[in-house]
């Protein structure tokens, strides 16, 4: 049987054709091949391991709005917050501040009292014995320490929560503020303050900081596990090799975010939340800062309770900053002759990352939560330790009824 003159054709153009260049061929397909099966893998993998939580019913995470601070823990809660790919469980006493568990808090007590102030770093984003507040609780059990830290709360907040204790009646022997970064921020460009009521508004325009590789990134977080294991084993790799960059969320890289980038470059003041500090400017946002400070710190005067501020580096700051950062001396310089005590953690955080090896100068950011600027428990531990020597040389005095 003759073969047709086409495939005759087809023959000798394959047959033109050096081999080198079909192995190449073969094994292009074969690894095509392998990657679209391991894909179909990881996703069937995915979806197996996932499946049991997206069936689950939502978990309370206490959170709530305010018609005051915008928004808030609800008082004697239990519930399960998520943070990334991790989950802790948080609990709130009757004052609405995150506690070691749900529990009655009298208005005044024995002990000495200490009301600890910040954002989410205060709040905490692991379980109680790895926060700020629970290390500091547990080595100096002889004093009360209670956990104003909130989320995305900034001077404004603060000024207003302590307002409001002050009023129920609580009482407490000294405050401590644990000034964020991202603060100025917020103060220039997500909470206005509504005059009408007394409480905050939050912004009516965002912007997204979000790139290609941040939203593949998330894609493959939530699609496929396996890969997203690798994908962050070489990220890791990378910085701790002084390769700084990792996506964080929508707001850009975690290591030059606009929102902590104030301290060492500029930013734009044109762009809103959180590309920019837009509409106030971030002159604004450090003058009404600071203002919110004076009127915290001359609430606590008249009442004869003491002010200490604590401040602390992001990741961002330790790879483009210094020790004497802007941070440190604005809120050195306003607490001189008005705080009853200073403690800056830049020293000892850039301490840890000069004693890193020169194979691994990114090694300082396994102080860090991986992906994000929260401090992990190790990073907790720091800081808390730092207070906890801070309140031992000068502790805390009881104020007179």
């Amino acid at each position: 049987m003759s073969v047709p003159r086409g495939a005759r054709r087809l023959r000798r153009l394959f047959d033109r054709i050096p081999p080198r260049l079909i192995t190449v061929a073969e094994l292009l397909v074969s690894l095509t091949i392998t990657v679209l099966v391991a894909a179909w893998l990881d996703r069937a993998y995915t979806k197996y391991v996932s499946g049991p939580r997206v069936s689950a019913p939502s978990t309370d995470n206490c959170w709530g709005p305010d018609p005051r601070m915008h928004h808030t823990l609800r008082p004697n809660c239990s519930g399960l917050i998520h943070w990334g790919k991790e989950s802790y469980a948080v609990h709130t006493n009757n004052l609405g501040l995150r506690d070691a568990q749900v529990s009655d808090v009298p208005m005044a007590e024995e002990r000495t009292r200490v009301l600890l102030l910040g954002d989410s770093m205060v709040e905490g984003v692991q379980a109680w014995p790895d926060i700020i507040a629970g290390i500091i609780q547990a080595q100096l059990p002889q004093y009360r320490f209670l956990d104003g830290g909130r989320t995305s709360y900034s001077p404004s907040n603060y000024l207003l929560l302590t307002r409001s204790l002050l009023e129920r009646g609580v009482k407490f022997d000294e405050v401590m503020v644990f000034i964020d970064i991202s603060d100025i921020q917020d103060e220039a460009a997500y909470y206005r303050d509504n005059e009408q009521t007394g409480g905050l508004e939050g912004p009516s325009v965002y912007a997204d900081q979000s790139t290609w590789y941040a939203r593949q990134r998330v894609a493959i977080s939530a699609r496929y596990y396996l890969t997203d294991v690798w994908f962050t084993d070489l990220e890791y790799l990378a910085i701790r090799s002084g390769f700084y960059f990792k996506p964080f969320l929508q707001m850009g890289n975690v290591f030059d975010l606009p929102r902590g980038a104030w301290t060492y470059r500029s930013i734009s003041d044109a762009l809103p939340y959180s590309s920019g500090y837009g509409p106030l400017g971030l002159g604004a946002g450090l003058e009404k800062a600071k203002a919110k400070m004076t009127a915290l710190r001359e609430e606590l005067a008249r009442r004869g309770i003491p002010l200490s501020v604590v401040v602390y580096p992001w990741p961002q700051q330790l790879a483009h900053d210094s020790v004497d950062s802007r941070q440190v001396m604005l809120w050195r310089e306003w607490c001189v002759n008005a705080c009853k005590r200073f403690i800056s953690l830049f020293p000892a955080f850039f301490a840890i990352k000069d004693a890193c090896p020169w194979y691994a100068p990114g090694c300082w950011y396994d102080y860090y939560v991986f992906g994000d600027v929260h401090f992990n428990p190790r990073g907790n531990k720091v800081i808390a330790d730092a207070v906890v020597r801070a309140l031992s040389e000068d502790p805390p005095k009881k104020l007179a009824p």
